[in-house]
């Protein structure tokens, strides 16, 4: 993780001079990454192949809310997450794009690695404002890019193969440039989905 942490690092004081370049890497890493892996891969064996589209929830602390997944081929998929709430005492609306790197299948379990970019919008409420004399209530809205990359695994069972479960670690950072707000955390996820297989 140290070495992710030093790598990561490194790459955004390369990319990051030029607005959200550094996303942009990021996105297209992933993508040149998973399709150019199908091709190194053999056939999936398992029930994992068969999933072709899901929809179902995924929360990703602090945000949780929508997810839709769609597998391109044996090992590549994208996943978009419209982040509805929050898991914290926190205002927070959440749009993110993931693309996912998914191994082969063994025994219903499936790891895989994602990168990830997105705007997080937070809204907080101060009792102090600076222009008024008197102590009123005064909300703060303000939206964050971010990116994130990870490891997780999802599971189904062989009874209902249609429906997995999913659990996932990995590590991800919010910035605004404008007020120079910058915050890297662990982040941890879990979520469910209900596939239309092939």
């Amino acid at each position: 993780m140290l070495f992710l942490s030093l790598l990561l690092s490194t790459l955004k004081k390369i990319f990051m001079p030029c607005k959200y370049s550094f996303s942009f890497f990021i996105v297209l890493f992933c993508s040149v990454s998973t399709l150019s892996a199908q091709d190194f891969y053999p056939e999936k064996e398992g029930t994992a192949k068969n999933r072709l589209f899901g929809l179902g929830g995924q929360a990703i602390y602090p945000a949780a809310g929508l997810s839709g997944k769609f597998n391109i081929g044996n090992h590549a998929s994208i996943q978009g997450i419209v982040g509805l709430f929050a898991l914290a005492n926190i205002e927070l609306k959440s749009i993110m794009l993931r693309g996912l790197f998914r191994f082969n299948e063994a025994n219903g379990v499936e790891p895989y690695l994602f990168g990830m970019v997105g705007s997080w919008t937070m809204e907080q409420t101060s009792i102090f404002s600076s222009i008024q004399t008197s102590l009123q209530p005064s909300t703060i809205k303000e939206t964050f890019p971010g990116y994130g990359v990870g490891c997780g695994i999802e599971y189904a069972s062989k009874e209902i193969p249609s429906t997995a479960l999913n659990v996932e670690i990995g590590y991800g950072s919010l910035q605004n440039k404008k007020t120079t707000f910058q915050f890297s955390t662990i982040t941890y996820g879990v979520g469910i989905h209900y596939y239309i297989m092939r």
